[in-house]
């Protein structure tokens, strides 16, 4: 008993190094200040890259996926950029993959490919934060195919970040179509 004891104590004083940490705290109280901008690319400037031929990572809806846990594996956006597919979605998704910002702490992703029927959808980025938590750091709701995409700005470039697109519960939306999350050229 005594030795389940101090390995369950060990585990905790772990997690309370891994959680510790003036960058950790900076980084969420900027974030919490409001200086990460969501910016909504209405024409050319969202400077989407011409997409290749790459095949579309479907991002299923969660209920019949892996429900809410956020991604492990890394994509870099500074190679080339991540293209998305949301087949039928009726109540929400996140991308399979996380994201690293460019080094001036923007990502953008396009949404003029989605169709959700002239409703609503919501686009948050999310942080990641380790087996503990994860952290809205910037959210947009709107019509998808009123604009071109958005600019995710202020964000910590050594952080990884995630996307999750939700509906309007009940109310019959569905969203289709493609897109590309990429660094702004």
């Amino acid at each position: 008993m005594k030795k389940g004891l101090g390995i369950i104590t060990a585990l905790l004083v772990l997690c309370s190094a891994l959680t510790a940490g003036a960058e950790r705290t900076d980084v969420f109280a900027a974030e919490a200040t409001g200086q990460v901008t969501v910016v909504e690319y209405r024409g050319a400037e969202s400077n989407v890259p011409e997409e290749d031929s790459q095949e579309a990572d479907v991002l299923f809806n969660r209920k019949e996926a892996r429900g809410e846990t956020a991604p492990v594996r890394y994509w870099d956006l500074s190679e080339k950029p991540y293209k998305y597919e949301l087949p039928g979605v009726t109540d929400y998704t996140i991308t399979n993959r996380c994201f690293k910002p460019d080094v001036n702490g923007c990502i953008s992703i396009s949404t003029i490919g989605l169709d959700a029927g002239g409703n609503e959808i919501t686009i948050e980025l999310k942080k990641t934060g380790g087996f503990l938590y994860d952290k809205v750091v910037a959210s947009w709701t709107g019509n998808p195919q009123s604009i071109q995409g958005l600019g995710f700005n202020n964000l910590d470039p050594e952080a990884y970040y995630y996307f999750y697109f939700s509906v309007e519960r009940g109310k019959g939306i569905c969203v289709n179509g493609e897109g590309l999350i990429h660094h702004p050229e």
